[in-house]
C-alpha cells in the first residue's frame, strides 16, 4: 500500500524502502512464495534483497561448502539445463559459462 516494495529493473530483485514501510503487513499476506516475514525487533516486514548493492551476497560469503553462487537468471537457467543433460548424457557435455 505505501509503495515500500518495488522491483529493481536492473537486478530483478524486489527491494524494500524501509523508510516508507508502515507495518501494514500487506506484503506478507500477498507474497505468493511466503518469502516475507515479520521482524520481531520492529514493526516492519523483511525479505532477502539479494544484497544488490554488494559484489558478493553475505549468504554466499558465509557458505563454507560452496553450495551458493551469485549468478544471473540466464546463467542459472543454463546451468540447471546443463545439470539435467549431464545426468542424462553423462560427462560428455561441457560447461562454457564463466563465473
Amino acid at each position: 500500500m505505501p509503495g515500500a516494495r518495488y522491483k529493481d529493473l536492473e537486478s530483478g530483485w524486489t527491494i524494500t524502502n524501509y523508510k516508507k514501510c508502515v507495518g501494514c503487513w500487506m506484503c506478507i499476506t500477498s507474497c505468493p512464495f511466503g518469502a516475507i516475514e515479520r521482524v520481531s525487533d520492529g514493526h516492519f516486514a523483511s525479505k532477502c534483497d539479494g544484497c544488490v548493492g554488494e559484489d558478493v551476497p553475505k549468504c554466499v560469503e558465509a557458505c563454507k561448502k560452496g553450495a551458493l553462487k551469485k549468478m544471473g537468471i540466464k546463467n542459472y537457467s543454463y546451468e540447471r539445463r546443463l545439470m539435467v543433460a549431464k545426468k542424462i548424457y553423462g560427462p560428455y557435455i561441457k560447461s562454457n559459462t564463466k563465473e
